[in-house]
Order: C-alpha cells, then structure tokens, then sequence
C-alpha cells in the first residue's frame, strides 16, 4: 500500500542536486592543498557524489537513510521526520523488523516518501572513552547501509549525518568517517552499481565542514599534480589534525561532574549515616546511656528508615511544586534539624525523634539527587553522573567508619555525640552551595519557563556544542508539553498503561531487589557480624572502616569505565548471581563455626570475612550504582518526580524491614537469616533475566521505544512545521 504524498510539488528531483563537479565549477568547494589529499583523483566519482543542504524526506531518491533508534519505532530528529513523511504505514513495517543493533542496517519502504525506500541504520553514542569503537560502529553504519542498498537495486542513496545530534558525534570525525567509508565504497567492484551518493544537511555549520573535507577523499581533476607528491590515507580516522580542540569540551565535561558530585553531598549524608551508627550503637559510652537491647538497637536504625520512607513519600509534591533544586535545602534543613536532636540526646526518646527527622531529610535527598542529576546528564554519561550517588554514598560510608573507629577512644559521651553531630557540616555546605548550581531544564519546562531551561541546556553543553544544545532542547520541549497535555500528575499514571506498568515495575522492582541483597545488613549491623565471626570489640570496628573503603572503589571503577559501555542489565544478573554465591558461604561458615566455639577454624573466620568484603565489591558494581540510575531513567518527565517517589518509598520500606528485622533474627535463627537472600537473589536473577530491558544510552525521552509506547507523529509534525530556519530538528541522532 502507498501513502499519498501531499507535498509533491516540494519534492526535490535528482537533476536539481548539484554533483561536486558543479561544486568545484562554482568555487563552492576548493581543491585542497597537497599534503591534505586522501585519496587519488578520480573523475568518475566527481559526478557520483553530491552534498545538498536541505529536507532530506523531500528528495526523489531511490534510498534515503533513517539515522534511528534500535527500537526502529520513530523518535525525534531526522527519525521523527521520516516517521512523519512516511506515514503510518512506515511504522508498521518498522514492527515487523525487530529492531536494528548499532552500526547495523535494514531497509523499508518509502511509502509517502518521494523515495522508494527508508534505510534504518543506528548510529553510536559518542562517548570520548570508547572513541575507537564508536569510529567502528559508525563506519559500519555506512557501510551496510550501502550493501543493503544495492542488494535492493538502489542506484542512488542520501544520507544524513549520522550520530551527530543528540548522539554528540563530533562533527568533524563523524563527517571523515562519513567521506572515507563512501570513498571506499565506490571503489570496490559493488560500488560501481551506484549512480550517486548525496551527502545531505540541514545547518550551515554541518555544510562548512563537508565543504572543507569532501576535497579530501574527492579531490578535483585539477589536484591531480600536487596528489603526486603526497600521501593518500590517514588510517586513524576521527583523529586526524583538523580534529575539534576538546578544550570546551573538557570544560563542560567538568562542569556537568562538577554538579552531580556537588549535589550527591545529599547522598554522601545517607552514607555517612549508614556507617556512623554502625559504629555509635557498639560504643560503650552509648551503651552506658542507652542500654543493648536489640529491641532499642532495632529501633535505633528502622526509625530512621521510617522517617526517609515518609521524606521519599512528601519529597515528590515537593519536587513538582518547588523543583529539584528547592527541594534539596530543603532536606539539609531537616538533616541539620535531626543531626542536632541526636547528637544532644540524653535518653531514648530524644535520641529516636531525631532519627525520624534525619530520616525524613535522608529520604527527601536520597530521590531528589538521582532525579536531580538524572535530568542535568547528557546521554552518554548519564549512568556515570547519576552512579556517582552511590560514590558518594560509599565515600560517607567510608569517612563514617573511620570517624567512628577514632571515636571510641574518646572516654565520655562526646565519643559518640560528635559523629553524629558532624553530619551538619555537609548538610549546611549542600543547604548553601545548590543555590548556585541550575535548576532541572526539563522541570522547567514542565512549570512553563521555556526561556530558562532553553538557557541552561545551553549551558550544560557549552559554546562549542551549541545545534547539540538546540537539538536536545527541541526534543525535551516538544516530549514534555506532549506529556503534559496528554495525562495527569495522578500517582494512577504509574500503572495506567501496560508501558507505564513495566516502567514502575522495573523501578520498584530494582530498588527493593537492592535490599534483598543483603547489603545493608552488613552497613548497619556489620560489626555484629563480625562477631559472630569471633572478631570482637576495636578489632571489628577496625574491619568495618577497612570494609567501607573497599566499595567505592570497585564503585568509583565501574562507573568511570564499565557502566556505560555494558549498560544497566548484565551488572544486576551478576550482582544476583554473586550474591547467592557469597550468602551461601558466608551461611556455612557461620554454620560450622559458631560464634564461641573453641574449636573454630581462624581460615573459616577469614573466609567469612573475606565474602562480606566480596559481598560489598560485588554490590558496588552492580545493584549499588545501577539502582539509582535505573530507577531515574525510567519515568517520563512528568511522572518522573511522583515516580521516583513512589521508587525511594519502595527502597526504604523494605529498607525499614530489613532494619528491625535483621538484630533479632541474627541473634535468634544466626546463619538460616543469611540463606533468606540466598533465595531472594536467585529469585532476582531470574526476574531481571526475564523482563528487565536494557535502557543504556538512551535519552530520557528515548524511553518510550524502550518501554512500548506509540510514537506520537502529530508531535513530530508540530515542531517540524514550526521550526525555524536552522530547523536542526532535522539533526541526525
């Protein structure tokens, strides 16, 4: 079936595209200096490669190139155009496809297209740690994209470029890669099949750079004479001299570290806090005034948790009423409030309301940050932005130890007023410090301040990245006034669509499986463990300072280097899998020598020691980071907020449980406790294995296709007939 095509008369004919021969002719392109031609000069190729500036859905071609998701089912961009040319028919074929892997093709239709096919290749996210692989990708998008057109009879293909949208492939190297791969193409033997290769684009700065290196790799008949005495090939492609300078860059890069570490002092305090009462309730000071009743030790830690389950619960309206940014200092008033009741406590009473206060702050922080720094990330970094929360949750963990660790040699109630009163330092340094940092673009899109959050995404990609800027802004504006026009702020939304249902499935569901790890059993208890271990008094203080340094490390390795590349999915297999196995140990162990016993092996003692440590490495490269981004990523933007919410009341109730639960059953069942999340993980594993998808590099509005949602073509079709004359809506992703 054909789609009629209601722009006929805008249709742009393959005679009214200039070859670069006409190029040349009309001093539009210049014969490039000696040392910087590529290739040697064929005059063939000069009438079988074109560079048009224009609407690539108008051209009379045989194939045009869809630069797409893997989903293959329409996004923003040059996909969305497409999509919306085509008409629906497009994308039913794009259904049967299932899907596309990056640097790979397939080929449709063209339906209301004036051409009469639509090759779908993905594109790579750039990322600068991955450069080489990238290059590979994209030159293999290329690549197929061509084989696929010839084997389908195409003699004449236009492509856009590829990956340099939102993406964030650098212009330059993607545009070398782009020139190189075509050059190579039409030099081999299936090559000769193709009449033309139109290089196509939207802005003025995208044709400069085809203008400045099409010379290159197609040099004129003229440059013949001075190719005699140069080289022909520069085999690293994307790094060749006339790459961008990454100073700019570098300096955004920086900046956007620069505020999620800053804003993760939020979760630095939920750190802190984690491992300062680990210590607090073992101290003889504190046992002195407050007794050892495991009931009261319980209490100590699961009434806190019950205040951030509350704070999680009220920190969503307030993320929608006041945005991200108000409602941090808002969780460092309570946390300064709380700090300051806890560490003046004189009786048990005292000492438990500031709890539940220090929790309300905790939990209004510990789902505000990820969302925070969830909507600031670009794509390709988002996993390590938002995974520097649990960083910084390890990092006050580990200076919770160590602070507790000193603190027991202090012979008065100051050895265990001052750490908990510490914890006000952070939080007055964040209450002050986030008033400089910018609010959430996409909240402020939501409450209508277009012009601001037009100006801090100009901001988060800098100067140098400014039609990347204008791409990203256009598609978060138009996805969010989609959103808000289309559904309600009801907490009903979370399950009101089979897509919306797996989204809050997926987000809950990893949250309360962090708990089911058993991690914090270990963080609020460890010392106990250690006991039942036969390591007693300093000596398991001292091996829980050690304990707490070693997760942010393997965390602060992870998401630096692995994170991004292997995604979301495979560290949470792992981490179950690795749960049941160190449990599992730790419970026989525990089992064959029990905490007394004159006969107990100092090897087993050491070994169980060792799994608790493994335990935390293991969790810190996969659960622990992977949590947060996972569950933040999810959400679309307007039920980011009341969903996150909704996720962190998840994670502290289970949170709460494991809190109250976990003194009385160690003192009582002993090791049995631990086979519980030897079940509970290897029902994880295969939960995730099953319905868990991987969302690694996609952009927040991306998720859709993820998920199942309908691409919505009438929204593609409002930006693309109100856009202005740049029109970068047309930038490939």
């Amino acid at each position: 079936m054909t789609t009629p095509r209601p722009d006929d008369d805008d249709t742009v004919r393959l005679a009214a595209i200039p070859t670069i021969r006409k190029l040349y002719d009309s001093s539009e392109l210049k014969s490039p200096p000696a040392d910087k031609i590529r290739h040697n000069v064929e005059a063939s190729l000069l009438d079988k490669i074109s560079l048009y500036q224009g609407d690539i859905t108008k051209l009379e071609v045989d194939a045009i190139v869809n630069a797409a998701n893997k989903s293959l089912l329409g996004g923003g961009g040059v996909d969305g155009a497409i999509h919306q040319a085509a008409g629906p028919h497009l994308l039913e074929e794009c259904r049967t496809l299932n899907g596309c892997n990056t640097g790979d093709a397939k080929i449709t239709r063209g339906y209301g297209l004036p051409s009469r096919h639509v090759v779908h290749t993905v594109g790579p996210i750039y990322s600068p740690l991955e450069a080489e692989e990238k290059a590979q990708q994209l030159t293999s998008c290329y690549r197929t994209s061509l084989e696929i057109a010839v084997e389908n009879n195409a003699r004449h293909i236009a492509f856009p470029s590829i990956s340099t949208g939102v993406y964030s492939y650098p212009i330059e190297d993607a545009t070398r890669i782009a020139l190189e791969e075509v050059r190579r193409f039409c030099d081999s033997e299936i090559g000769s099949k193709l009449e033309r290769v139109i290089f196509v684009v939207w802005s003025n700065k995208d044709r400069s750079v085809y203008e400045s290196l099409i010379p290159q790799y197609f040099p004129p008949v003229a440059a013949e004479q001075q190719q005699k005495d140069t080289t022909t090939t520069d085999p690293d492609l994307g790094n060749g001299e006339s790459a961008p300078t990454p100073t700019e860059q570098e300096m955004r890069l920086f900046f956007n570290i620069f505020i999620a570490a800053f804003s993760s002092i939020g979760a630095f305090l939920f750190g802190y806090d984690s491992g300062i009462i680990a210590s607090v309730i073992t101290m003889e000071r504190y046992l002195a005034r407050f007794g050892n009743d495991p009931s009261i030790r319980g209490a100590v830690v699961s009434t806190f948790n019950g205040g951030c389950f509350f704070g999680a619960m009220g920190a969503g309206w307030a993320n929608d009423k006041f945005g991200r940014k108000r409602t941090i200092p808002i969780g460092c008033l309570f946390a300064i409030w709380g700090c300051s009741m806890q560490a003046g406590a004189s009786n048990v009473a005292t000492l438990l309301i500031g709890r539940i206060i220090g929790g309300l702050a905790i939990g209004v922080l510990s789902m505000t940050v990820p969302l925070y720094n969830t909507e600031i990330a670009p794509p390709k970094i988002r996993g390590f932005l938002v995974g520097l929360t649990q960083q910084m949750i390890g990092f006050g963990f580990i200076v919770a130890n160590w602070v507790g660790y000193g603190s027991q040699y202090i012979n008065s109630d100051t050895s265990w007023r001052l750490p908990l009163g510490l914890q006000i330092a952070p939080a007055g340094l964040l209450f002050v410090g986030i008033q400089f940092l910018p609010f959430s673009p996409r909240w402020l899109l939501e409450v209508g301040r277009d012009e601001e959050a037009k100006k801090v995404v100009y901001q988060l990609h800098g100067e140098a990245n400014k039609e990347t800027a204008e791409e990203e802004y256009r598609q978060m504006h138009d996805t969010i006034k989609a959103e808000a026009s289309i559904r309600s702020r009801r907490i009903s939304d979370l399950w009101a669509t089979r897509p919306m249902l797996r989204r809050t499935f997926v987000a809950v569901g990893v949250q309360v499986f962090c708990q089911f790890t058993g991690i914090n059993v270990i963080n609020y208890f460890g010392p106990q463990m250690y006991e039942s271990l036969g390591v007693t008094g300093d000596k398991a203080l001292l091996v829980q300072g050690i304990y707490g340094a070693v997760g942010p490390i393997a965390n602060l390795f992870f998401i630096t280097l692995i994170l991004d590349r292997v995604g979301r999915k495979k560290p949470l297999m792992f981490g179950a899998a690795s749960f049941v196995a160190t449990f599992s140990i730790l419970a026989a162990i525990v089992a064959t020598n029990p905490p007394g016993d004159p006969n107990s092996s100092a090897a087993a003692q050491r070994a169980g020691i060792a799994m608790i440590f493994l335990t935390s490495i293991f969790f810190s490269v996969s659960f622990g980071p992977v949590s947060w981004v996972l569950a933040s990523e999810v959400f679309p933007t307007n039920t980011r907020s009341i969903g996150t919410s909704v996720v962190t009341c998840a994670n502290w109730a289970f949170n709460t449980l494991i809190g109250q639960v976990s003194p009385l059953a160690m003192t009582n069942v002993k090791w049995k406790f631990y086979m519980l999340f030897v079940s509970l993980n290897l029902v994880d594993f295969i939960i995730i294995a099953l319905f868990f998808p991987e969302t690694k590099g996609k952009t927040l509005e991306e998720m859709n296709a993820v998920f199942g949602d309908e691409i919505d073509t009438t929204r593609v079709s409002a930006e693309k007939s109100s856009s202005d004359e740049k029109g970068s809506i047309y930038a490939a992703p």
